[in-house]
């Protein structure tokens, strides 16, 4: 495969993952150091915690969070929750997976 190809395919990939993150995904700050992403499940968006479709939403969480220039000494998971609407037409669990975090700086580790 040739050079430009090659280029003009991987900025065309990547311009789908921006796309799908905006269109998938919704991210909030609770102005306390916290933070929430919802991401709607589909076909290829399992609501596993497991495999490509949970690589992809953390990859949009980190990704929310960078561009905003947020938790810039990392951040932690703090829960993760599929929130089940029904069923799709194919009859599989639909809804959105929540995640809610904290950035590191933010952490109440004196109590632990």
């Amino acid at each position: 495969m040739n050079r430009p190809l090659l280029l003009a395919l991987t900025i065309a990939l990547s311009a789908c993952a921006g796309i799908e993150r905006a269109e998938r995904s919704h991210f909030t700050l609770d102005g306390q150091g916290g933070f929430e992403m919802r991401a709607a499940t589909s076909l290829f968006y399992s609501p596993r915690a497991d495999g490509w479709a949970e690589g992809q939403r953390l990859g949009w969480l980190g990704d929310y969070l960078a561009q905003g220039g947020h938790c810039p000494q990392g951040y932690v998971v703090l829960s993760r929750a599929f929130l089940p609407r029904g069923a799709d037409p194919y009859g599989r669990p639909a809804g959105n997976v929540a995640y809610r975090g904290r950035c590191v700086e933010n952490l109440d580790i004196t109590s632990r």
